[in-house]
């Protein structure tokens, strides 16, 4: 479901913007991997972060940076804070299954950070996170005909294609679909049953 992500010890419902317990009528069978103990940051900190996320101050910023690394990783392979909040905002959508349909496209000739930043969402996200071949982007497939592979994306919130080659044609309706939070993606288990269900994942392409 979109409304929740679990961790080991609780889930968080954001929604409501509160932490709930596990119950079973929160159906989801994926986890980040890791219990939730608070963010480790003082009260201090935590003002800070919030009043440089609501104003975009850059000189709070770079103070907010120092005691969150992720967020100087993030301003180191964007440039400037401007991009970074951008691309923070858009891995948030990716992490909360926000309905929005947007695909990120990254593309540089190497060692610009393009799987470090699939790596840290993968280490954020857990089992909510999926790597997807290239060739099912590039493949004749109709949409409508179940796919094992497309299974595999059920539930899912950010899903990396790495290293599309230069010379290889995506289908723009393939990868349409797959982003498309209001469409609907056929899958189909070994020796199971059609399964169709809703796509909640940012898909993010490296090439």
């Amino acid at each position: 479901q979109r409304q929740y992500v679990a961790f080991e010890n609780a889930v968080y419902d954001r929604v409501k913007d509160e932490w709930v317990d596990k119950a079973p009528h929160i159906r989801s069978s994926h986890t980040t991997g890791w219990s939730w103990y608070g963010t480790g940051l003082s009260n201090t900190e935590e003002q800070m972060a919030e009043r440089a996320a609501m104003t975009g101050d850059e000189r709070v910023l770079y103070q907010v940076s120092l005691f969150i690394p992720g967020l100087a990783f993030l301003y180191d392979i964007t440039g400037t804070w401007e991009r970074c909040i951008y691309l923070c905002k858009h891995l948030a959508r990716a992490t909360f299954a926000m309905e929005l349909q947007e695909i990120l496209w990254t593309r540089g000739c190497g060692a610009n950070a393009k799987d470090s930043l699939a790596n840290l969402m993968q280490s954020l996200l857990g089992q909510y996170f999926a790597n997807l071949p290239c060739e099912a982007l590039t493949s004749t497939r109709e949409m409508d005909t179940p796919s094992q592979t497309m299974l595999g994306l059920r539930g899912k919130r950010f899903v990396a294609v790495r290293e599309i080659a230069r010379d290889v044609r995506t289908k723009s309706q393939i990868y349409k679909t797959i982003s498309d939070p209001k469409g609907s993606l056929k899958a189909r288990g070994l020796y199971g049953k059609d399964v169709e269900f809703q796509s909640h994942v940012l898909l993010y392409l490296a090439s």
